[in-house]
């Protein structure tokens, strides 16, 4: 259904979860763009509110704590009815979002095919199997003519200056040399890199072994492996990153890697240094502290690179314009990671089953997922050199 009329109201809903809220906000740009007067909302569960609350282009946030019950779920419905939208793009495709898009009246209503189809006025097809998530979204507008550019896959999160100096704070207490920030959100993608400060010989790696799913984590003792050869290739300074229920897991890994560090410098240091305390100063391996999602922006802002797992993080770092690097096995990578500004890269196995979906490996019918074991640490460095020798490059020229 195309509309010529410009729509004085449009709600966006995405109630969760973190990653996917990302991933919505290039929409709602997209949207304040074309429409510069119309009001933009944004529907969702309150753990989008921290990524959401500072963006200017979203006028109104509207909150639903649906773990306080029907009341709670009928007051923001009484709201979505009052408010007269002209579009809804429903962006959950579930039977709540559908009883929030159908309250809403909205002339235009969007959503991908299911069984609830009916309700929309205008149905997006679901054959976008190697399609970057953003672009999938982006096809939302075109039932309104709104044509995207490549520039409008670009993600962006604001880090205040309160996180920023803590996330600062912390590097220096490290001993990590970085550069002052203040609080910034609408900076390009192309123009971060060009202003970035990276060290050609330390270059500053966050590193991301989690993710809520097991089966989707690539191994653990690979990533000590990684850290251990990126720092004794590149100098490279590794920043850990976790979340809630992550610590241990995280610290352990880290311990690892500080051992290895620790038995490799006392053999390569001489008395005298030894005597001096040199060893307890070159520390390479650290662990961030307990950190809210906006100061984990804030952290990962100061890094050069983010390897790691499939996840919320991941979708911070490239919104924070680093370098990434991601493991994917059960899920599609192309679905995942934007590679046409060439600053973002993934690996996978060379296995029939890539991508299945699956939470258990349908080889071996285990947690063990074979996809994402066969992707050796070796490959990681090798592809880590080829994208940090072009930074460099870059750089010189």
């Amino acid at each position: 259904m195309t509309t010529t009329k410009i729509p004085s109201k449009i709600l966006l809903i995405q109630f969760k979860q973190r990653g996917d809220i990302i991933l919505t906000v290039p929409i709602a740009r997209k949207l304040k763009k074309t429409f510069p007067d119309s009001q933009i909302d944004f529907l969702c569960f309150p753990m989008g509110k921290p990524i959401l609350k500072h963006i200017s282009f979203i006028d109104n946030l509207i909150i639903l704590n649906h773990q306080k019950g029907f009341l709670e779920s009928l007051k923001v419905l009484n709201r979505i009815y009052r408010e007269k939208y002209d579009i809804v793009l429903d962006y959950m495709n579930n039977p709540r979002s559908a009883l929030f898009t159908l309250i809403s009246r909205a002339p235009i209503r969007i959503c991908l095919n299911s069984a609830r189809k009916w309700i929309y006025t205008d149905i997006i097809p679901n054959n976008t199997k190697g399609l970057y998530i953003v672009e999938q979204k982006l096809l939302f507008l075109k039932p309104l003519d709104i044509q995207y550019e490549t520039s409008d896959l670009s993600l962006h999160y604001h880090n205040s200056d309160q996180d920023l100096s803590k996330a600062m704070a912390f590097y220096k207490s490290c001993g990590i040399q970085v550069t002052a920030k203040k609080s910034q959100y609408s900076v390009s993608e192309s123009e971060s890199f060009e202003l970035s400060k990276l060290k050609e010989n330390k270059p500053i790696i966050a590193l991301s072994p989690t993710h809520r799913r097991q089966t989707r984590r690539w191994p653990g003792d690979y990533f000590v492996s990684l850290a251990n050869q990126l720092i004794d290739q590149y100098q490279a300074q590794i920043v850990w990153i976790w979340g809630p229920g992550e610590y241990d897991f995280v610290q352990f890994l880290h311990d690892k890697v500080s051992l290895y560090e620790k038995l490799n410098k006392t053999n390569k240091t001489n008395k005298k240094d030894k005597k001096n305390g040199k060893n307890e100063k070159n520390k390479s391996s650290f662990i961030i502290p307990p950190t809210t999602l906006n100061e984990l922006s804030a952290f990962l802002s100061y890094c050069d690179f983010f390897i790691g797992n499939s996840n919320g993080p991941s979708h911070i770092a490239v919104a924070n314009h680093l370098k990434t690097i991601e493991f994917h096995g059960p899920t599609n990578p192309q679905n995942w990671v934007n590679t046409k500004t060439g600053h973002h890269r993934y690996l996978v196995a060379n296995v029939p089953c890539l991508g299945c979906g699956k939470n258990v490996c349908i080889e071996n019918k285990q947690n063990f997922m074979q996809c994402m074991n066969t992707i050796q640490p070796q490959k990681v460095v090798k592809l880590f050199d080829q994208m940090w020798s072009d930074n460099i490059s870059k750089k010189l020229q």
